[in-house]
């Protein structure tokens, strides 16, 4: 068994038919606005920056499926792509943000979890 180092480089998104220099651009602009500076908050920069690119991309693969007068199935499936990586946008964002306000804001973010603790739960 040989010792491999893991490779550092993730997987793209673009597809031979996408442009990647586009893609760069794409992916400048979130980590302009995210400025990660941890392992865990540059992945789920990256995770963003992949997840709006394939949303991005199904406006175009709906199209080319229409063209092909597609099954119910087919176009259900892409609803069904579309509302998984929209939900996996809105977890991921949320976590960012998360991690990057305790880093931020360790004091203020400690007493907010303070009191949501010691809240009471609200009886039906």
């Amino acid at each position: 068994m040989t010792n491999q180092t893991p490779n550092p480089q993730p997987l793209s998104p673009v597809l031979a038919t996408e442009d990647p220099a586009a893609y760069q651009l794409h992916s400048r602009k979130f980590f302009d606005e995210y400025q990660p500076t941890t392992p865990t908050e540059t992945q789920l920069t990256r995770e963003l920056v992949d997840t709006v690119w394939r949303i991005t991309r199904i406006p175009r693969l709906e199209a080319e499926l229409l063209a092909q007068n597609p099954t119910p199935q087919t176009l259900a499936a892409l609803g069904l792509y579309y509302t998984r990586l929209t939900r996996q946008f809105q977890k991921t964002a949320d976590m960012l943000r998360e991690i990057q306000a305790e880093r931020l804001y360790p004091l203020r973010m400690g007493s907010i979890f303070q009191m949501n603790k010691s809240k009471p739960l609200a009886s039906a």
